[in-house]
């Protein structure tokens, strides 16, 4: 029997944004789980539907950890499947059972599927956004224009809007807690890859996610892209070191990658506002990453 939980991860949301989000989903899943890792519950009039559970915790325990509470109470309501959100996405009706569709249809074929997920725009900008994946010696871009109604095969799908079954979690593992943020869903969908699965973007479901704080435009070609704080540069940075480490982290993806991650910090070391604060926290983070700190940033 299939039965939805989705997982809603918030940190000093929107309550506007987020209660759009609970209603549109309460009509697609069998139980909304809220992990408040900031707010207060009574400031979130949607926590008290019935079919709405608010889970608060006492300090920031990050998207992963989080994520991973709610894997462990939907098991233990009876749900065989999790979509995970992030606080500021919106999903369209019919969004679910699309993803469902999709998921039956591989596992059909005889596909070990890890997790199927939507391809997103952002509502600033408007224009969709590609699936990843290594071809050959090089990452790939999949866009999904001409893809209506078809999938694209990936090695990791953004966490916002991810489906996967319990039953992938227990083979796969949880979410990795200490890389708290940021790569999550990359290390878990290489880490799925590695033992035989394969991840999934379905062309013909969408959703809307904003990328970062207002896009950076770099200055004389004009190319817009996602801007974060420097504390989320320090956990993207830090963490790309711990998942270049892992075995299942393949040494033409690191490749690929890693140059990617070289022109982030010249960008962003340029361009950035209070580009000095950038440099810092990437460099740091590119430190801990190669000395093995984990978790939260201390500081």
């Amino acid at each position: 029997m299939v039965k939805v939980c989705a997982s809603i991860v918030v940190y000093q949301a929107d309550r506007d944004v987020l209660s759009a989000l609970v209603a549109a989903l309460l009509s697609q899943v069998d139980l909304v789980l809220i992990v408040d890792n900031d707010m207060k519950p009574e400031g979130l009039p949607c926590s008290q539907h019935h079919r709405v559970h608010y889970l608060p915790q006492r300090r920031n325990i990050g998207v992963s950890a989080a994520h991973n509470i709610a894997f462990s109470r939907a098991k233990r309501e009876g749900c065989s499947h999790v979509v995970t959100f992030d606080q500021d996405s919106m999903v369209p009706q019919g969004f679910v059972d699309g993803l469902l569709s999709m998921e039956r249809s591989l596992l059909d074929r005889g596909i070990m599927v890890g997790c199927v997920g939507p391809r997103f725009s952002d509502p600033r900008g408007g224009v969709g956004a590609p699936f990843i994946r290594l071809a050959g010696w090089k990452i790939e871009k999949i866009d999904c224009r001409n893809w209506h109604d078809r999938y694209v095969r990936a090695d990791y799908l953004i966490t916002s809007g991810c489906l996967i079954s319990l039953s992938t979690i227990e083979l796969v593992g949880p979410f990795d807690e200490g890389f708290f943020i940021d790569y999550v869903d990359i290390e878990w969908g290489l880490r799925a890859v590695s033992r035989g699965f394969q991840n999934f973007g379905v062309c013909g479901v969408t959703m809307s996610h904003p990328i970062g704080d207002a896009p950076l435009v770099i200055p004389l070609i004009g190319k817009k892209v996602p801007l974060h704080s420097p504390l989320r540069h320090y956990y993207h940075f830090r963490n790309a070191v711990h998942l270049y480490k892992r075995p299942y982290a393949r040494t033409l993806w690191v490749l690929n990658d890693g140059i990617r991650l070289v022109i982030k910090f010249f960008v962003y070391s340029l361009f950035a506002p209070t580009p000095f604060r950038h440099f810092r926290m990437m460099s740091l983070g590119i430190w801990h990453g190669i000395i093995g700190v984990t978790g939260p940033f201390k500081g």
